[in-house]
């Protein structure tokens, strides 16, 4: 158990969960619903990762339980928290929609293509990327266009933050779900170098991506005024 706790990934993952944490008993005054979506995510990636290596470990697939928590329900609560962030009806309906477009591929993907039980649904996770970084680049539109924040550097933002790192990680899980097909097994039977070094970028972008969910109320904390309240 040890040895898994402190593999980079679950380090950066734990680590994360306890920042936002410490946060929220330091700032418990704050009325943020966003701050308490983002530690159930965290809360839940990290039961869902143990889990996965206790499956593991009994040489069991994870690859149905990956398309439940990994594919489905963590996209389902990062739309919970965009849409709480959300500032114009534009987004709050995006919000919505995007999420049963996504559930209806994911049963299309699951009769035509990848069987939720047998295959791990790198289609459906490439559309749930997809959608993710559509909301990122929106958001970024809206902050723009309706000048939110316009008071204040946006880097004493915690939400600005979140929602960099999350545009990085899924830019780069969307071309890395593509490779979980049989572009995978070409570069890993040619290229097993470049296979692995794939694997390697995911999950140091995931660590990154915990990590700052985590610490970006901190960093809004620590850069910003002293009577600077952040709201959603």
């Amino acid at each position: 158990m040890i040895d898994i706790l402190l593999k980079p990934y679950n380090l950066s993952l734990l680590t994360g969960l306890l920042a936002a944490i410490a946060y929220k008993i330091r700032y418990v005054h704050e009325q943020n619903p966003s701050d308490w979506t983002i530690i159930g995510l965290l809360l839940f990636v990290v039961s869902f990762e143990f889990y996965a290596y206790y499956l593991a470990s009994q040489t069991k697939s994870t690859l149905t339980f990956y398309n439940i928590s990994y594919v489905t329900i963590e996209t389902l609560i990062l739309f919970i928290y965009f849409r709480q962030i959300s500032a114009s009806r534009v987004l709050k309906r995006y919000t919505l929609v995007f999420p049963v477009i996504l559930l209806l591929f994911i049963v299309l993907n699951h009769f035509m293509w990848q069987s939720f039980l047998t295959s791990y649904q790198s289609y459906s996770f490439f559309v749930a990327a997809i959608g993710i970084c559509l909301f990122c680049c929106l958001y970024f539109w809206e902050i723009i266009r309706y000048n939110r924040f316009i008071d204040q550097p946006l880097y004493t933002v915690s939400h600005f933050w979140n929602i960099a790192v999350l545009m990085a990680f899924y830019s780069g899980a969307f071309l890395f779900s593509l490779s979980v097909t049989k572009i995978q097994f070409l570069i890993f039977e040619q290229h097993r170098f470049l296979g692995d070094l794939l694997s390697v970028l995911n999950q140091f972008l995931a660590g990154l991506l915990y990590l700052t969910l985590g610490f970006s109320p901190w960093i809004s904390k620590a850069l910003g005024p002293k009577s600077h309240v952040e709201t959603t």
